[in-house]
């Protein structure tokens, strides 16, 4: 059996798992609004599993790159891995609790496995979603024949 991915899907599967390693975290804040000599900086943002998303109107806006926790409102004596546990107790990487360089292979592979796992779920619920969506779209058309 062959299962065909579409090309978008891969490419956000791919950027997902890019953005599980911390350096790659690290580039995407291109700006942010404290400097690295302070509590809440790009580098302990993206040591706690953030990558940015900000934008003009949410210039602090972060997002876990596993459980996908949103946050923004940040001050500058923050801690980023407080933050993380506080707002989403879930989260295998934050109840790690430990930097990427601290993480052993097998954690560090299980934290990427858990990536396509959400991915995989992501993408069957939506397709669920779609096919639900059909399913009633027939059924009106069925009925109105």
């Amino acid at each position: 059996m062959t299962v065909k991915v579409e090309s978008d899907e891969y490419q956000e599967l791919r950027a997902q798992v890019k953005l599980g390693s911390e350096i790659n975290r690290k580039e995407s804040f291109t700006s942010w609004v404290f400097s690295e000599n302070q509590k809440c900086s790009a580098s302990k943002l993206a040591e706690a599993g953030f990558y940015f998303i900000g934008s003009k109107n949410e210039p602090d806006a972060v997002q876990c790159f596993l459980c996908g926790k949103s946050l923004d409102g940040w001050e500058e004596d923050d801690d980023p891995w407080q933050e993380h546990k506080k707002h989403s107790q879930n989260c295998k990487f934050a109840k790690l609790g430990k930097p990427e360089r601290e993480l052993t292979v097998i954690q560090f592979l299980e934290i990427q496995m858990e990536v396509v796992r959400n991915w995989v779920i992501k993408l069957y619920e939506n397709r669920k979603i779609e096919i639900t969506n059909k399913q009633k779209m027939l059924k009106k058309l069925g009925r109105s024949m």
